[in-house]
């Protein structure tokens, strides 16, 4: 019985981290299908996401084309960090995030992305309807590097 007990306890524990240390929260997730949207140019999903056509930007953020101020040949993979999420008093969310493009430039052929663009993406979320959507959107150019991590 104490086993038992001890193996409920231990779960409870375990399930605790996981949803608040490590779990991405509901409006996180959103941002992500709407950045990852709007970088591979699909306007129809973004607006899913989006509160608005004039949040989507313009064609410099289809990362299928250009990152980093370079043209793109093939887009090997795009991740991100999340850098801060704040809860706003009149129930938004603020989130801050690094959005990190891997491809290769016309000319290279590689199989993780000769070169990496970094952007600092900043996103404010509402909740409308149980969903949520973004309702503006700064996207800012922060570095480029090659795959050895050289400054370009």
């Amino acid at each position: 019985m104490k086993t038992i007990v001890f193996l409920i306890i231990l779960a409870a524990i375990g399930f605790g981290i996981y949803h608040f240390f490590i779990a991405d929260s509901p409006a996180y997730i959103a941002y992500k299908h709407f950045a990852n949207a709007v970088a591979r140019g699909d306007k129809n999903e973004a607006l899913l996401y989006a509160s608005g056509e004039e949040i989507l930007g313009g064609p410099e953020q289809n990362r299928y084309q250009t990152a980093g101020g370079m043209p793109v040949d093939a887009e090997t993979g795009i991740g991100y960090k999340r850098e801060s999420e704040k809860k706003n008093s009149d129930g938004t969310v603020t989130i801050q995030a690094m959005q990190s493009v891997h491809f290769d430039p016309p000319g290279t052929t590689s199989a993780m992305g000769a070169m990496i663009a970094k952007y600092r993406q900043t996103a404010t979320l509402s909740k409308t309807s149980g969903k949520w959507i973004v309702t503006s959107f700064k996207d800012e150019f922060v570095e480029l590097r090659n795959w050895k991590g050289e400054k370009q």
